[in-house]
Parts: structure tokens; sequence; C-alpha cells
């Protein structure tokens, strides 16, 4: 056998080896996919709670905010800085408590919205990420998700400090923070 007839030989080998493992990746994909309508028949709500549950099960809650980490640091100083500007500003310049939690409450979600938004167009992989099966959105709606879920535990705790501070009506600043949000 000459060289170039075994040379051949192996590259078709080394092709038939890689067409069996996508072939095995392709199985496994459509067992997935099969699990998952099984499991959608059962009765599972499909809708926004089963997107949220699929792209937290899929991807998981560290890779959703791998490499965030800085964003929702600089967000929560920010925040924190600007909601003590805040309170600052009732004293000061005679603001009520209610327009200091009408004005802190969207913060940090803003906050967090625009860094977010900043470093995924900055690391230039927008054509990647829109061609993975979460895309941008499909990321960028679950760490937003997320954020308001943390905006509303953050908004909670500045609404108690300026009821413990300045003895205004707690629900009140509630009611007004979180309407605010909505």
């Amino acid at each position: 056998m000459e060289e170039w007839d075994r040379q051949f030989l192996e590259k078709m080998w080394e092709k038939a080896a890689a067409k069996q493992e996508i072939e095995k990746l392709a199985e496994a994909m459509v067992r997935g996919e099969e699990k998952r309508a099984a499991l959608r028949k059962k009765g599972e709500r499909a809708g926004m709670a089963g997107f949220f549950r699929d792209i937290f099960r899929g991807i998981g809650i560290r890779q959703i905010y791998a490499g965030m980490a800085d964003v929702l640091c600089i967000s929560f100083t920010v925040t924190i800085c600007l909601l003590c500007l805040l309170m600052q500003s009732i004293r000061g310049l005679g603001i009520s408590a209610e327009a200091a939690a009408f004005a802190g409450a969207p913060l940090l979600y803003g906050c967090i919205f625009l860094l977010f938004w900043m470093k995924d167009a900055q690391s230039d992989v927008y054509g990647l990420q829109m061609s993975c099966k979460y895309t941008f959105f499909h990321l960028f709606a679950a760490r937003m998700f997320a954020a308001s879920l943390l905006g509303m535990g953050c908004n909670g705790l500045y609404v108690l400090v300026l009821f413990l501070r300045y003895r205004a009506d707690g629900l009140r600043l509630a009611a007004i923070s979180f309407s605010a949000l909505t």
C-alpha cells in the first residue's frame, strides 16, 4: 500500500469518527427535545414562567452573569451614592420623602440595564450571541428579570431607611416606590 493510500484511509477513518460523534450529539439533542416536549405534555406551564425556567436551567445562573460582577458592583455603588444624595436633599432642599422614594426607585434597575447593555456592546460578540440557542435578547431578558428582583429588594431597603429616618408613612412610601418601578 502506498503512502498516499494510507493517508487517504486515515483521513477517511477520522471523518467517519467525527461523523459518529456528530450523530451521537444530534441524537442526544433530539432526546432532550423529546424529553422537554413530554414534560410540557404532562402539564408543565409554558409561557413566561416556562421560558425563565428553561433559560435558567439551560444556561445556569452562574453563566447568565458570567463576567458581569463589575457591572453589578458599579451599579450598586452608583445607586447607593445617588440614594444617599437623595436622602441629603430631603434635609437640605426640603424635598418630601415620597418624592425621594419615587425618584430613587428605578435607579438600580436603570443603572444595571445601562451597564449590561454597554458591556455587551463593547464585548463585540453580538453576532455570536445571536447564533446560539439562547440569543442575546434571551440572556438580556433573564438578566433584567433578576435585576428587577434585586431592584425591588434594594428599593424595599431604601423605603425602610426613609421610613425609620424621617418618620414618614411607610405604606405610602412603599406604594409610591413600587409604582415608580412599574
